[in-house]
């Protein structure tokens, strides 16, 4: 992910309500899978206590994502699972689709499944049997296992294993890029931004907008973070229509805050916000607490969404509001979560806290 950008900015309202800039701050990071590293753990058909979850690959296979059912899947797993004992490579690859009939990005699904399926009661081995088949698909080239590959060991901690198999998934992912594969444009150009130097960010804009064109909505948005941080702020809203125009709510988002006063900016905060961006939640709530005529029910609303989220700008906000509403305990429980947040909005957070408690003691 990029680096964090400059801090939430102050605005005066009555008293101090934050008001979030999203138009500078990267998009939350996702969650990603954690790859465990569990040695000599090899799933042997048969062996007690292992269970294929035949319910999650009958959904899979309903909702088309894969191509084959529950019993084509097990037949595949089961003729994979004595290959586990080898390094993940091409002649496995080959040989697997080729006595399955199936192609590399067939067994790429199928590893994706499995992996997105992990959970409290699966077996221990569905996790590296699912790591083990993207790693042979990506041996093969494929796409979708190569960045999802990659996303796994960039996630993951830093051992001899990710360091020895990491620079061979970029090399292959770089491969792939240079093809025109959007996802994997969209990947590389997250990876040089990350390097965080200025020639490296130019590399990745021109990933970025490869991937845009290509029909990324995400893309246009990264490009134009880039140019905003250059402070190129007319092309940053160039590349940010482009992104309204695949329809991504970041998009949106930063449209709007680019242009506070425009007569789209409620519209485009409502349709950010709808879709999930909880900055654009916060920053409705500051839109109707400062435009004339004030709503503040709606700002109460909003502001309650994106608190609940764990948002503390916004629940200082909604703790000033609470306070003006006589609610004292509410609003301390608002500032006892935001408190909790690093720099000088968690103090903030704290002073109006131990302010709103002297008062409620005289």
């Amino acid at each position: 992910m990029p680096p964090p950008l400059p801090r939430l900015q102050l605005r005066v309202l009555a008293r101090p309500f934050h008001t979030a800039t999203q138009h500078l701050k990267a998009p939350r990071p996702r969650p990603a899978a954690v790859v465990r590293n569990k040695a000599n753990q090899t799933w042997k058909p048969g062996e007690p206590g292992f269970s294929i979850p035949t319910n999650v690959l009958m959904s899979a296979h309903k909702s088309k994502v894969l191509p084959f059912g529950p019993a084509v899947a097990t037949n595949l797993i089961n003729s994979y699972m004595p290959m586990m004992d080898m390094a993940p490579n091409e002649k496995i690859g080959h040989a697997i689709c080729a006595e399955h009939k199936i192609t590399p990005y067939d067994l790429a699904l199928l590893a994706l499944v499995l992996l997105r399926s992990v959970g409290p009661t699966s077996s221990p081995s569905q996790l590296p049997l699912a790591r083990h088949l993207l790693a042979t698909c990506s041996t093969l080239y494929d796409p979708t296992a190569t960045i999802e590959l990659h996303r796994l060991l960039t996630k993951a901690p830093r051992n001899k294993f990710t360091l020895m198999e990491l620079p061979q998934v970029v090399d292959r992912l770089a491969q792939i890029a240079e093809k025109g594969h959007p996802g994997a444009l969209f990947r590389m150009g997250e990876l040089l931004e990350a390097e965080g130097t200025q020639a490296k960010g130019v590399k990745a804009g021109e990933c970025y907008r490869r991937a845009g064109e290509k029909g990324v909505g995400e893309a246009w948005v990264r490009l134009g973070r880039l140019q905003l941080k250059g402070g190129r702020k007319g092309e940053a809203e160039m590349s940010f229509e482009r992104g309204k125009q695949l329809d991504n709510p970041q998009a949106y988002y930063y449209l709007a805050m680019a242009s506070p006063s425009s007569l789209t900016h409620e519209t485009y905060l409502l349709k950010a916000a709808a879709s999930g961006v909880i900055e654009a939640a916060h920053n409705l709530g500051v839109h109707y607490q400062s435009k004339s005529p004030l709503n503040p029910v709606f700002a109460h609303e909003w502001y309650t969404l994106a608190a609940t989220e764990g948002f503390a700008p916004s629940q200082v906000n909604l703790a000033i509001i609470l306070r003006g509403e006589g609610k004292q305990t509410a609003a301390c429980e608002w500032l006892a979560k935001a408190q909790m947040e690093q720099g000088e909005l968690g103090a903030d957070a704290g002073r109006l806290k131990r302010e709103i408690e002297a008062e409620t003691r005289k």
